[in-house]
């Protein structure tokens, strides 16, 4: 299965519980407004229901956690994605030459500025000792 597979297979999923969540969200909005529309409380049956979709929104964000982390685990098995992963690594390496090498010339530039440092001391010494 490819990353792109299984990111559609997440987002198709993800959007399914969306769905019914935002449909749980506007059934509460529909309960709320119609009490405060009318000047009145909640009925038993309205609160019953609440409590019902409430319940039914802890189970759906449970499931978005489950959803996360079973696509984790798949793309953590995927070989593309190891394959991603030792490229990475490749890289990271290749990076970490680069910054050893560029430090061994910021070395030899830093003892190349100390030695024309001592040069021009020396030659301010013989530009005295010549006057």
């Amino acid at each position: 299965m490819t990353i792109e597979a299984i990111q559609a297979s997440y987002r198709a999923s993800r959007n399914a519980i969306n769905g019914v969540d935002s449909a749980l969200a506007d059934e509460l909005a529909a309960i709320k407004s119609r009490t405060l529309r009318e000047r009145r409380r909640p009925t038993p049956a309205e609160k019953a229901r609440r409590k019902e979709v409430w319940g039914a929104q802890d189970a759906l964000a449970e499931q978005r956690v489950e959803l996360d982390l079973q696509t984790l685990r798949v793309l953590d098995d995927d070989l593309e994605t190891k394959q991603l992963l030792a490229d990475l690594d490749s890289v990271t390496k290749e990076l970490e030459d680069d910054l050893a090498g560029l430090k061994k010339v910021s070395g030899y530039a830093a003892t190349v500025a100390n030695v024309f440092d001592e040069l021009a001391k020396t030659a301010g010494l013989i530009a005295k000792f010549a006057a």
